[in-house]
């Protein structure tokens, strides 16, 4: 049986790189073709940008799709400043009001030397996309005044940066005011 995904080994024909972002608890992923060095990352977070080029430098890489995954609220996203470097864009599904080089929806593959990623709809994760929740969540059965109290009793804080991050993240994270 042959599989898509290729075995991740030293010196094997894809490059991953999981790096983390511990204010915010958010993972970046760096994919390349070792071949081509074409890469792309995937939910860049802009206090570690400099760690992001630093890394795409030794490798030797080109990058080129700059991808978020959604319109996050836990962290801004480091797309504006990576986009500095030749040949890169920045990719999201769509929403309405955000600033983006490449709109993509459900199905639409990106390429990246010999490798390629498909996109997936996976609604439900953020106040954009609520459509999984909506289908099914039970509290979202119950009247507004039941579900209120029932978020309420929960006592759940607001993720740490979302006053900060939406605005931004609607920019590729650039704050042009």
């Amino acid at each position: 049986m042959s599989s898509k995904v290729p075995i991740l080994s030293a010196g094997g024909p894809l490059i991953f790189r999981q790096l983390f972002e511990k204010v915010s608890s958010t993972y970046t992923y760096l994919l390349a073709d070792s071949h081509t060095k074409d890469a792309v990352i995937i939910d860049p977070v802009l206090e570690t940008v400099e760690r992001d080029k630093k890394l795409i430098s030794q490798l030797n890489l080109k990058l080129g799709p700059i991808i978020n995954t959604h319109l996050h609220a836990d962290h801004v996203t480091g797309s504006g400043l990576l986009k500095q470097i030749p040949g890169s864009f920045s990719v999201l599904s769509h929403y309405d009001g955000v600033k983006v080089d490449k709109i993509i929806k459900h199905g639409d593959v990106i390429k990246f030397g010999n490798f390629e990623l498909e996109c997936r709809s996976t609604p439900g994760n953020t106040m954009t996309t609520v459509g999984e929740e909506k289908a099914f969540n039970p509290r979202l059965t119950k009247t507004k005044i039941e579900f209120v109290k029932i978020m309420n009793e929960l006592n759940l804080p607001l993720p740490k940066q979302m006053e900060r991050a939406i605005p931004l993240n609607l920019k590729c994270g650039i704050n042009d005011e």
